[in-house]
């Protein structure tokens, strides 16, 4: 991989981690998540995604709700899916 990477959800658990681990590999990563967190760099809104993604060759979408931030699993369920058309749309608004 020889671009930048852009992680959608890097204050997460799982994208944190990522961050971690490709910068640790040698890669330029961009962190973006919803609130401050060591592996972030930019902090945006949905709606401010797609010129966060602009910046990046590949993006992972790592981004989610937790079980503590849903009533129920059907409201985790939809919020997830949510996240992902959110950033699907972003990128495709870019041209990617």
């Amino acid at each position: 991989m020889s671009g930048r990477v852009v992680i959608v959800g890097a204050g997460g658990f799982l994208g944190g981690a990522l961050v971690v681990a490709l910068r640790a590999a040698g890669h330029r990563v961009l962190g973006v998540g919803r609130r401050p967190a060591p592996t972030v760099d930019a902090v945006c809104e949905l709606r401010g995604l797609a010129d966060q993604l602009a910046a990046g060759d590949v993006v992972i979408g790592a981004a989610g709700l937790g079980s503590k931030d849903a009533s129920s699993d059907v409201e985790l369920i939809r919020g997830n899916l949510a996240i992902a058309r959110s950033i699907a749309d972003a990128a495709l608004a870019r041209g990617a």
